[in-house]
């Protein structure tokens, strides 16, 4: 009988091969430096800048930039580097972000990109290096008894992000599925079972903060958010919670409880991209123990008339093609239709 090589669960710091610091000095022509506040603008100007071929439907906000700078595991001087060329404009930017809290894995997430004029030039290679020198500093110094990952995404078609990732030992290690819904097309109904009930997300705010984390306990990578994190995402722009709901049903002990919920937003800056408006299907969640009742496919198709009655032409979310939960069935049954796809490269450490 062949055993399995049982995972080796040292504390990080006596199991993570740390590098020689990388120097990017000169590199590609550019002066590098860490980010500063007063570099949120031209940074979310390089996003829209690349994004227009690597991501062309989506928009990175201003906001969603400047979250970096309230996180309290990211320093700036440490986790964050820009190359400026010598004009002054930004044209590469990186960021290594740990994690505010680990439960199954201790999951370093490698941000950043090149402007696209600047590419081919070894500026993203030298980039990488950097980012996974530094993210394996903080994982040397950790205490976790976890696996450990240094993790980056793309959309499936930059194939040179994707072949750069791999030269360097990172494996495409989960695909994504991007779906939308024509709101125009009958939505049907779905009943819900008896003792559970909808309501706003607005009365039900911690609740279902809790809830998520149970809801997506069984996902892959998924780590519990926390009230800073969720509240930090409640604040963006693009934060719509009004449109929101949740699912509430009793417990044993006869005490409400949370067991799914659909949380939205909406960013105006991208229906011109996609050709119409839409509201995005950020998270939608049902407790493991709450499965199987209907609960979620009760809880999209109410979502969907909510967004059409509201005016929206289209929904749209994300979804982990190899979801535990037959969730790509349960959304392509609704009507929903493949988009894009993106990866996850993943280095595990």
């Amino acid at each position: 009988m062949i055993q399995s090589t049982p995972p080796d669960l040292r504390p990080l710091r006596d199991r993570v091969e740390l590098l020689e610091p990388v120097v990017l000095d000169g590199v590609g022509g550019l002066e590098w430096r860490p980010m500063t506040a007063e570099d949120v603008p031209a940074i979310t100007e390089l996003f829209a800048e690349a994004g227009r071929l690597d991501h062309p439907t989506v928009v990175v906000a201003e906001d969603e930039v400047a979250q970096l700078l309230e996180m309290p595991t990211v320093d700036l001087a440490l986790d964050t580097i820009v190359g400026v060329e010598p004009g002054g404009r930004i044209v590469a930017y990186g960021a290594v972000i740990a994690g505010e809290e680990h439960r199954t894995v201790v999951w370093i997430t490698l941000d950043g990109t090149v402007h696209p004029a600047r590419r081919r030039a070894g500026i993203g290679t030298a980039l990488l290096a950097w980012q996974e020198a530094r993210g394996r500093q903080l994982l040397g110094s950790s205490e976790e008894r976890l696996p450990a990952w240094l993790a980056a995404g793309t959309e499936e078609h930059v194939t040179d992000a994707i072949a750069l990732f791999e030269r360097h030992g990172y494996a495409p290690t989960r695909w994504w599925l991007e779906l939308e819904r024509d709101l125009g097309e009958p939505i049907p109904r779905r009943p819900l079972p008896e003792g559970v009930r909808l309501e706003p997300y607005l009365d039900w705010r911690e609740e279902t903060r809790l809830a998520y984390n149970a809801a997506f306990e069984d996902h892959w990578g998924s780590q519990p958010a926390t009230a800073r994190e969720w509240d930090a995402d409640e604040r963006l722009e693009s934060s719509r919670p009004e449109l929101s709901r949740v699912l509430v049903a009793s417990d044993e002990a006869g005490r409400d409880l949370v067991v799914g919920f659909v949380i939205v937003t909406v960013s105006e800056q991208e229906w011109a991209l996609r050709g119409g408006s839409f509201a995005y299907i950020d998270a939608l969640g049902v407790r493991a123990e709450w499965r199987g009742r209907g609960l979620a496919s009760a809880l999209l198709a109410d979502a969907m008339r909510v967004y059409r009655d509201a005016g929206f032409a289209l929904a749209v979310l994300d979804v982990d093609a190899e979801s535990p939960t037959g969730a790509v069935g349960l959304y392509e049954g609704l009507g929903f239709r493949e988009s894009q796809r993106s990866v996850s490269l993943v280095k595990e450490l």
